[in-house]
């Protein structure tokens, strides 16, 4: 009976944050998933595409990627995305994305074009485009647009401060019904300690 109780305090204190209401900025990349999702302070890195806009600045070289999750072995829960980021110019980056999730009956996709640069040596910001589109079977659909606005700071060379509005200008998916996008706002720390140890924490 231990055994059980302990078992639903454990899901109760963790289920909820894994779970999503609909067309959240759910987590996409082995990277960040891996690190528990405290990902808007880590610079230069491509799956920052799919997080913090301004986390691409720092990326030197045009780089391509592309992930797959199947949630429980379940074709219902399969979501996805692939990427690419390029660099141009002088301290100027590019990015363009697309990604989904859901089946036949329900289905969420988004595509999103993202820009970064860096101002000042240490201190890079990004701006992404974002069209998103859900459909229901039997339902119809309903898409919107919306902004990510991200900031990257590199206080040291090990020590990195981001942050990251998701949906800043709030948009709406159908009007006529009020549903409203989620908005949310990331900020996280990333301390490389080694080449091989990383600290991450996000709020």
């Amino acid at each position: 009976m231990k055994v059980i109780r302990t078992f639903l305090v454990a899901c109760v204190l963790l289920l909820p944050s894994l779970t999503y209401a609909g067309n959240e900025n759910q987590p996409i990349g082995a990277r960040r998933m891996g690190l528990g999702q405290a990902y808007a302070g880590i610079r230069g890195d491509f799956w920052q595409l799919f997080m913090n806009p301004a986390g691409i600045a720092t990326v030197a070289a045009p780089t391509a990627g592309a992930f797959f999750e199947q949630r429980y072995l379940l074709a219902e829960l399969n979501s996805g995305a692939a990427g690419v980021v390029l660099p141009f110019k002088n301290r100027h980056v590019a990015g363009l994305d697309f990604g989904g999730f859901g089946f036949g009956g329900y289905n969420e996709s988004r595509i999103g074009l993202t820009y970064a640069t860096t101002l000042f040596e240490k201190l890079s910001v990004g701006a992404k485009l974002n069209f998103a589109r859900t459909s229901i079977e039997n339902y119809g659909q309903a898409s919107a647009l919306y902004l990510d606005l991200g900031v990257s700071l590199a206080i040291t060379e090990e020590l990195s401060l981001g942050a990251r509005i998701f949906n800043a200008n709030q948009a709406d998916l159908a009007q006529e019904i009020n549903e409203q996008l989620p908005s949310t706002i990331d900020v996280g720390l990333g301390y490389q300690v080694t080449a091989r140890v990383l600290f991450v924490a996000d709020v």
